[in-house]
């Protein structure tokens, strides 16, 4: 088990009551990234034959936010009806595969290695999301065994001031790597085109909050709201479920929507309640107006935008599991 740093000791907030668990590391770690079968892996990155970096600058500790960073999404309710969907298909889910050990006996998810193998701890595992038939290789990602029930796969991080991407069907950077904006599809580990099947918690590091922070459990929530520069001014869904560790969903009616383009990823309506985004349930990374698709401030979680300020932040990270 790589050493975690001392900053990323997790707290739960959700219920009011902090619990104590295991952090994915900011280190860079070449044994947590495939690379191309051109490239070799030096300092956390892919670097090609030419000298050529497969992977993205890191730009979170050097940005200096814009004048408006700290100014929140407007809170007007108003908004144009969702585009209409297909509905909800169920695919058939890849072989639920191996202990993670090894490239060649990755698991499908942090969840079914856990399943197979009850005793596995929080560390890094080779994850192969769509199976050894599927087009993505396996990469290593940080499986969080501690938090709730366990099975939580790390599946992004976002770093403060980069540029937020489709977390639903986008590649990022290079999977695993510590102090930079990495991230693999949302859509790999759903067995549903909306990715409703999907439980979802948000962690922050580097927050008022404390070294490392952890939001309240998401379920039920559409694959819109993790596409930036869509669906704006549209309603996204009409609510989710949420949870505290261990504890049972309740329901939260919203007619959930993205307010402008600075909202990039986005679970919220209004300022307050549980989708609320200043202090309240919901959550939106928030961008500015000369740079809305950056991530310059956090918001909702129960924690963040109390008094129309978003948070500054040193990295979000998603993880998932099915429910």
């Amino acid at each position: 088990m790589k050493e975690a740093i001392p900053l990323l000791s997790l707290t739960l907030l959700a219920a009011c009551a902090p619990q104590s668990v295991r952090a994915p590391s900011l280190a860079v770690d070449c044994t947590q990234i495939a690379c191309r079968a051109n490239q070799v892996c030096v300092a956390g990155a892919c670097v090609t034959a030419d000298g050529g970096i497969d992977s993205q600058a890191d730009a979170g500790s050097s940005v200096v936010p814009p004048n408006d960073a700290g100014v929140g999404p407007a809170p007007e309710d108003a908004g144009q009806p969702p585009a209409a969907d297909a509905g909800t298909v169920v695919v058939d889910p890849p072989d639920p595969g191996g202990d993670g050990s090894r490239r060649d006996r990755a698991a499908r998810s942090c969840q079914d290695l856990l399943a197979n193998f009850p005793d596995t701890e929080s560390d890094d595992y080779w994850i192969d999301p769509d199976g050894e038939d599927g087009p993505t290789d396996p990469v290593r990602l940080y499986c969080g065994m501690q938090h709730d029930v366990g099975g939580w796969t790390q599946v992004a991080r976002l770093m403060y001031g980069d540029e937020v991407w489709d977390a639903w069907n986008d590649d990022q950077g290079s999977p695993g790597s510590g102090n930079r904006s990495w991230g693999v599809p949302l859509r790999l580990f759903s067995e549903t085109e909306d990715g409703q099947d999907l439980e979802i918690i948000v962690a922050a590091a580097e927050t008022s909050q404390g070294d490392y922070y952890v939001g309240p459990i998401y379920g039920d929530v559409h694959r819109r709201a993790w596409q930036p520069g869509e669906f704006i001014e549209e309603e996204i869904d009409d609510g989710f479920y949420y949870r505290e560790e261990d504890g049972e969903n309740q329901r939260c009616e919203a007619d959930l929507w993205r307010r402008n383009e600075q909202w990039s990823w986005a679970i919220s309506r209004g300022q307050s309640g549980c989708a609320g985004w200043s202090g309240g349930g919901g959550f939106v990374i928030y961008g500015s107006e000369q740079q809305p698709e950056r991530a310059y401030s956090l918001w909702g979680l129960y924690a963040f935008g109390s008094g129309n300020r978003g948070a500054r932040f040193g990295a979000v990270d998603l993880f998932v599991k099915r429910r």
